[in-house]
């Protein structure tokens, strides 16, 4: 009986050693959770024109989807539409900066050197 346990507790263990700590997997959920935050800022946008807070809301969601894209565990399916996503994001933010007369920002932006509104 003795053996039987010490042997379940060591192949617990090494189960739990060789799984180890998995990394988010990125899926269609994200995708989708950032599509409905960019619609937000879409209708942000129409509702207050080029307002900081829209610029700064796009800027900041495409620092966060391109975080995300950093730290991988995406199919290639997955990665595409988050880059198509952000890229859509960055230029919403730069026409709320052109909207808001902040041109220098906007060509920041679109240049990809920094995000505009920083």
């Amino acid at each position: 009986m003795y053996r039987r346990t010490l042997f379940a507790a060591a192949t617990g263990t090494a189960v739990a050693l060789t799984t180890g700590a998995a990394r988010p997997r990125l899926g269609q959920s994200d995708v989708n959770r950032f599509r409905a935050e960019y619609a937000e800022i879409v209708a942000d946008d129409q509702a207050l024109g080029g307002a900081q807070q829209v610029e700064n809301h796009a800027v900041e969601l495409a620092m966060r989807i391109k975080s995300s894209l950093a730290a991988g565990g995406a199919s290639a399916w997955v990665r595409t539409k988050l880059y198509c996503l952000a890229s859509d994001v960055t230029c919403s933010a730069a026409f709320a900066a052109i909207d808001a007369q902040a041109r220098t920002r906007a060509r920041i932006g679109l240049d990809n050197k920094q995000g505009p509104g920083r």
